[in-house]
C-alpha cells in the first residue's frame, strides 16, 4: 500500500510537470506565432511604404529622421538619414508653394508636425542638389502614444509638379490667347483699314482722272497686304509647332549652321556683319528644320538689334555640359535690360515697336526648344552690353561602335 501510494504521488507529480511543460510550450509557441505575425506585419508595412508613390518621411521623439521611403530617396537621389541635419542646407533648397520665396526649416511640414501641428495639403517646393525642382502637397501630423506623449512626426508628400506645370502651361496659353485676340483686333485691323482707305482713294483717283496717284495707292495697298500676310504666316507657323514636327534624327550642327548662314548671306552682307562659328559643334537629336528656324530667328534678331555705328559681330558656339549640349548665339548689340529677360519670349512681346516684326519670333523659338525637351534663356547686362541667347537640345544618340566600347 505504501509503495502504491508513493507511486501514485510520483505519477501525479510527473503529470503536473508535463502539464506545466505543455503550458509553457503552448505560451512560447503562441509568443513565437505572435512575433512571426508581427514580423510579417512589419514586413508588409515596410514593403507598402517602400512601394508608395508618395514620399513618406518620419522622425522620432528626438527629432532625428527614422524613416525615408524609396519615393523620397528617388526624389532626392540620396538618403538624408546619412547626412547630418546641420548639413541639409548644402543639399536642399526649400521654397514655399510658389517656388519663388525661400522656406525656412522651421516652416517645413514635418518640423511643424513635430511641434504639434496637423497639416493638410501644405504646399512647398524642394530643389535637391543636382535635381529639378519638385512641387509637393504635404500632409503631416505628430505621432502620439495612448498617454498623449510625443513619439515623433510623419509627413506624406505627393508630387504635383506635373499638375502645376500643366496649370502654368494653361495659364500661359490663356495669356497668349488674350494677346492673340488683341493682335487680331489691332495689328490685323491696321492693314485692313489701310487697304480699305486706299481702295476708296484709288476709286476716287480713277474717277477724277488722277492717274499719277494710282501707283502710290496701289503700293500702299500692296504693303498693307504683305504685312497682313506676314502676320498670318507667322501665326500659322506658331500654331503648327508641336502638332507638325518632323521625325527626329541626328543633326550635324556644323553643317546646319553653315547652310543657314548661306541662306542669310544677303542680310548679313547688307549689315556688313561678322559671323564667327565655333569649330566642332556637338551633334544633336531632333527636327533639323525646326532647329534651323531657331538659329535663323536668333541670328536675324542679332542683326536687327545691332548698335548704330558699330560693325555687328555674331558668335555661334556651344559650351561643355554634362547632360546635354548648351548652344549660344551672342551679339554685341543694344542688349536687353534684366527686367525683360523673362518677358521677351512671350507672344507679341516687343521691346521696341519701331523695329520690324510681329513679336512672334522668340515665342516660336521657345516653343521649338521646349518641344525638344530643352531650355532657352537670355543673358545680358543691359543697354549697350550685347545679348547672349542660350538653349539646350538633346545630344545625338551614340553610334553602335561607341556603345560597344
Amino acid at each position: 500500500m505504501i509503495f502504491a501510494g508513493a507511486l501514485g504521488v510520483t505519477l501525479l507529480g510527473r503529470k503536473r510537470e508535463n502539464q506545466l511543460l505543455h503550458a509553457r510550450l503552448t505560451v512560447e509557441i503562441e509568443r513565437e506565432q505572435a512575433r512571426e505575425s508581427l514580423r510579417q506585419q512589419e514586413a508588409f508595412a515596410g514593403a507598402l511604404l517602400e512601394h508608395m508613390l508618395e514620399a513618406v518621411v518620419a522622425c522620432g521623439a528626438d527629432g532625428q529622421l527614422i524613416l525615408f521611403n524609396r519615393a523620397a530617396r528617388e526624389w532626392h537621389g540620396l538618403d538624408p538619414r546619412n547626412i547630418p541635419q546641420e548639413e541639409w542646407p548644402d543639399y536642399y533648397d526649400l521654397y514655399h508653394a510658389d517656388g519663388a520665396a525661400p522656406m525656412a526649416v522651421d516652416d517645413v511640414p514635418l518640423v511643424r508636425a513635430y511641434r504639434g501641428e496637423t497639416l493638410r495639403d501644405a504646399g512647398m517646393a524642394i530643389a535637391a542638389k543636382g535635381k529639378p525642382m519638385r512641387y509637393v502637397d504635404a500632409n503631416a501630423a505628430p505621432l502620439l502614444d495612448d498617454k498623449n506623449q510625443l513619439l515623433g512626426a510623419v509627413a506624406v508628400m505627393r508630387d504635383i509638379t506635373e499638375t502645376k506645370t500643366q496649370q502654368e502651361e494653361l495659364k500661359r496659353k490663356n495669356e497668349e490667347l488674350e494677346r492673340f485676340t488683341y493682335t487680331v483686333s489691332h495689328d490685323l485691323k491696321g492693314p485692313l483699314i489701310t487697304i480699305k482707305g486706299f481702295s476708296g482713294a484709288l476709286q476716287q483717283d480713277i474717277a477724277n482722272g488722277k492717274h499719277d496717284r494710282l501707283q502710290g495707292d496701289l503700293a500702299r495697298i500692296g504693303t498693307a497686304a504683305d504685312k497682313m500676310e506676314t502676320l498670318l504666316n507667322d501665326l500659322l507657323n506658331l500654331s503648327r509647332i508641336g502638332r507638325f514636327m518632323n521625325p527626329p534624327i541626328d543633326v550635324d550642327m556644323n553643317r546646319l549652321t553653315q547652310d543657314l548662314l548661306g541662306q542669310l548671306r544677303g542680310p548679313i552682307s547688307a549689315c556688313d556683319a561678322e559671323v564667327v562659328v565655333q569649330a566642332d559643334l556637338p551633334p544633336v537629336h531632333g527636327d533639323s528644320q525646326r532647329i534651323g528656324e531657331v538659329l535663323q530667328n536668333l541670328v536675324e534678331n542679332a542683326l536687327k538689334f545691332s548698335r548704330e555705328g558699330i560693325r555687328p559681330r555674331i558668335e555661334i558656339g556651344a559650351r561643355a555640359a554634362k547632360r546635354e549640349p548648351i548652344f549660344f548665339v551672342r551679339d554685341h548689340g543694344v542688349g536687353i535690360e534684366p527686367e525683360y529677360h523673362h518677358t521677351i519670349f512671350g507672344l507679341f512681346n516687343k521691346l521696341d515697336n519701331r523695329t520690324e516684326g510681329n513679336g512672334i519670333g522668340l515665342a516660336l523659338v521657345q516653343r521649338i526648344i521646349e518641344n525638344h525637351q530643352g531650355r532657352i534663356w537670355v543673358e545680358s547686362e543691359g543697354r549697350g552690353h550685347g545679348t547672349t541667347f542660350y538653349f539646350t537640345l538633346p545630344a545625338a544618340k551614340p553610334k553602335e561602335k561607341d556603345q560597344a566600347r
